[in-house]
């Protein structure tokens, strides 16, 4: 996952954020265990015809929720257009198998501008068969606590700057308070779920708009890493709970 967007450059004595140079989670877990068929129903693969790999979460039998930098492109965003988006569901192979799915509507949340409110709904042109492999998600209602593990899931970088994971991927990831990440960050919007982990752990390019999960509950969307894939900063999901208005009311829930 890695759509550069917010640096985040710290020193011993201040941080200093250049907003324009984060990195968005592109949609691969960093750190991660190989995913069986199955295991995450609702994950599903986002791309688009100009090679973008993003992840996404069944959420209805036609709705798909993602990252809102996962179907725009340019600054400010432009949407793309529905035929450039392809959904795959039902495997765990980036390359293979599954149920493919052409796009009828894509919706990003009105106020999506590049760092903030980065979230999308994508609608199916026809509805989702539901398997074993394919099964929708609820949306939480509220938070994880601080300290939660926190299961996330993706086909992004093995690495910083490295290839796709050909699997998908899943890893455990830390609940943090917004009150600590802000003071850790210098900013994190309200809007954020951080969730820290160890170095070398975590979301990458290519994770992006995949899903955070707590209690089989989404809790978030993956948006952004900080300074590098697997740094010591928390990543950050959009938070399911602060957005599920807007979701349910979108997606006809």
């Amino acid at each position: 996952m890695t759509f550069r967007k917010i640096s985040i450059i710290l020193c011993l004595c201040f941080i200093h954020i250049v907003w324009g140079d984060v990195f968005f989670l592109q949609p691969r877990i960093l750190g991660g265990n190989r995913a069986s068929e199955g295991q995450f129903p609702h994950q599903v693969l986002v791309r688009s015809t100009s090679g973008t790999v993003c992840g996404g979460s069944i959420i209805s039998e036609y709705y798909i929720l993602t990252a809102a930098h996962c179907v725009t492109y340019g600054s400010p965003p432009i949407k793309e257009s529905t035929g450039s988006i392809i959904v795959k569901a039902g495997s765990t192979q980036l390359a293979r198998g599954g149920q493919m799915l052409r796009v009828s509507k894509i919706i990003v949340h009105p106020d999506y501008d590049d760092s903030e409110n980065d979230i999308a709904l994508v609608k199916l042109e026809k509805p989702l068969k539901f398997s074993e492999t394919i099964k929708p998600i609820s949306l939480a209602e509220e938070d994880p606590p601080e300290g939660a593990s926190v299961t996330v899931s993706g086909w992004g970088n093995v690495r910083d700057g490295g290839l796709k994971s050909r699997d998908l991927l899943f890893t455990t990831l830390t609940a943090m308070s917004h009150k600590n990440c802000n003071e850790l960050l210098g900013y994190a919007p309200i809007s954020l779920l951080c969730l820290a982990h160890r170095s070398g752990n975590g979301a990458c390019e290519g994770d992006s708009g995949g899903p955070a999960v707590y209690n089989g509950k989404l809790v978030g969307v993956a948006n952004v890493v900080y300074e590098a894939c697997g740094s010591a900063y928390p990543d950050g999901y959009a938070r399911v709970s602060y957005y599920r208005d807007w979701i349910v009311l979108n997606a006809e829930l």
